[in-house]
């Protein structure tokens, strides 16, 4: 019994020694997935428009750089972003993520518009049948496999050598000293 446990000792140590890759611990990117949310789809001037962006995965403390019309207009630690200073007409806005394990991840892009304010006559607002939406980008299985983890499996081959090894050797010793006891 004692030889049993010295050989399950020095197994542990060896593992311990070669790192516990070899028995076949998966190791999983830590995909992110970050996305972008508005407070409004259209505006008028004047009026501020708030950005949150949601990450998924990764390994925090986030940093977050805001394009606005494909201009970085900011880099920071906050996920949220508010601006009343863009001109009239259609803005593009993404966000590139960055965590503090050099992963990243980029948003999709999103529209909104800012509309003039209108005059003191007013005109009415749009009909059902005048409200088209137009997306930014399309959504394509392509797209969508670029969200997916990926999972890859860290072995290598003489840990695996090894590990083996010193489990036929540990099967061994017990067997020999089980037969010498009966």
């Amino acid at each position: 019994m004692k030889l049993l446990v010295s050989v399950i000792a020095i197994s542990v140590i060896l593992v311990a020694l070669l790192g516990a890759q070899f028995i076949g611990v998966i190791e999983a990117d830590q995909a992110m997935v970050a996305s972008l949310s508005e407070s409004a789809s259209a505006l008028n001037f004047g009026v501020t428009i708030n950005l949150t962006v949601t990450v998924n995965g990764g390994k925090a403390p986030y940093t977050y750089a805001w394009y606005m019309d494909n201009q970085l207009v900011e880099t920071s630690p906050s996920n949220q972003y508010a601006t009343n200073a863009l001109g009239v007409g259609s803005h593009h806005v993404y966000v590139q993520v960055n965590d503090s394990g050099n992963n990243s991840a980029k948003t999709l892009t999103i529209e909104f518009d800012v509309l003039p304010i209108s005059s003191a006559s007013g005109s009415s607002p749009p009909t059902s049948e005048q409200t088209t939406v137009t997306p930014t980008q399309a959504i394509t299985p392509s797209s969508i496999a670029k969200h997916v983890p990926n999972y890859s499996m860290m072995l290598d081959a003489s840990m695996i050598a090894v590990a083996a090894l010193v489990v036929v050797i540990g099967v061994a010793v017990y067997l020999r000293t089980r037969k010498g006891r009966q």
